[in-house]
């Protein structure tokens, strides 16, 4: 429910990454006309003495063309989301990030998001069979996500109630830059719990199949530290990893 304009954004502007083909390539254009104007490689002196016969390409700037520069003085800028920053953890993964970030834009395929674009459908939440289907409410809200969150809350040792998902993610920045693998471990918890809350909805929707809390909570915890022992923070999380799931 994004449109293409707004997935070729960076991540902190609340895009998904993917290069404006376009502009990259005329980046890519002017980071060769830099390369001819300032190389001492034999294919740019040959150029500029035999091609340019010693005159100038054009005025460039001084220093060093930076691809990344030039591409983002190409592309047309969006809004920069003070959320988006934090979904740009490397420990995260990709597919998750998407997921979160969607959520964070409430612009997944809920059933108040399908209704909103014409289509006759139920609007019920899938896990509790008694309240409207919102992102608020899916996420958060819904006695099922509240029996995860706080069981979740608590693995992490961080004592009090769960709220929206722009809150966590502002709890989660002004805490940083104190204890770097706890951001890490919180942050990859936030977006991990989050894509298996979606795909648990889209499990009962799609296949009719359910699974306890306790399921989602083990898998979470396996995938977060199996995230942290990978990106070298093994030592003070390996006793996260309590053990690998059947189902996984």
């Amino acid at each position: 429910m994004k449109s293409w304009k707004s997935i070729c954004l960076p991540w902190p502007e609340g895009g998904f990454g993917i290069k404006v083909l376009l502009s990259w390539n005329r980046a890519l254009l002017l980071r060769w006309l830099w390369r001819i104007e300032h190389s001492d490689g034999l294919w740019a002196r040959w150029h500029r003495v035999y091609a340019l016969n010693g005159s100038n390409i054009c005025c460039v700037q001084h220093g060093k063309l930076n691809l990344a520069t030039a591409y983002d003085g190409l592309r047309a800028p969006g809004t920069l989301y003070t959320w988006a920053k934090a979904l740009t953890h490397l420990i995260i993964i990709p597919a998750h990030r998407v997921t979160a970030s969607l959520a964070a834009e409430l612009k997944l395929a809920t059933s108040d998001n399908i209704i909103r674009k014409g289509l006759v459908l139920i609007n019920r939440c899938s896990f509790c069979k008694s309240n409207s289907e919102t992102h608020s409410h899916l996420f958060f809200h819904c006695p099922y996500s509240k029996l995860l969150w706080e069981a979740l809350l608590s693995w992490m040792s961080i004592k009090r109630p769960a709220m929206d998902l722009h809150r966590e993610i502002r709890w989660s920045q002004s805490r940083r830059h104190r204890r770097h693998w706890k951001y890490s471990w919180y942050v990859s918890s936030l977006t991990v719990a989050i894509n298996q809350i979606w795909q648990e909805r889209n499990l009962r929707i799609f296949k009719g199949q359910e699974r306890p809390v306790s399921i989602l909570l083990q898998s979470i915890k396996y995938i977060v530290g199996i995230r942290l022992i990978a990106h070298g923070q093994g030592s003070r999380s390996g006793d996260l990893v309590e053990y690998i799931p059947s189902w996984m």
